[in-house]
């Protein structure tokens, strides 16, 4: 497949890569890197060639986050377009069964937001861990 905002590759050991390629504006996300990054690993986790997805950026930096031009809208224009029924955005790394691994350089903006993703996949994953403990704990009697 062709994109226009990204570039993917598998090598002949299975190393997905997926570089976000829009250095001249410093990788900065926009509705169609969303939607790119969220074909290319729907199609990497589909690939039985594929052990392993490394995401990267093109140029001095990885991702300096949101592309502001156009006044800033471009996760009004996201949000929009979901309520509209197109194409969702976002994938979620769990929904991916394959290892991904954060080749990152430059600035990293983007890395607080998915610190906090991880950290309610956590509590999500401690919760319900302590939700089969007690359930155990009542059907077993000790």
């Amino acid at each position: 497949m062709s994109y226009e905002t990204i570039l993917f590759d598998v090598d002949a050991d299975g190393v997905a890569t997926l570089t976000l390629n829009r250095p001249e504006k410093r990788n900065a996300w926009n509705r169609q890197m969303g939607l790119e990054i969220r074909s290319a690993l729907k199609d990497a986790d589909a690939r039985d060639d594929v052990r392993v997805v490394v995401v990267t950026g093109a140029g001095k930096d990885f991702c300096v986050g949101a592309d502001l031009e156009g006044a800033g809208k471009v996760f009004e224009q996201a949000r929009d377009g979901e309520a509209a029924g197109q194409q969702r955005l976002t994938l979620k790394a769990w929904d991916v069964r394959k290892p991904i691994i954060g080749a990152l350089n430059g600035d990293l903006e983007p890395l607080a937001e998915l610190r906090t993703e991880m950290d309610k996949v956590e509590k999500q994953i401690e919760d319900w861990l302590r939700q089969v403990r007690q359930a155990d704990t009542q059907a077993t009697g000790r």
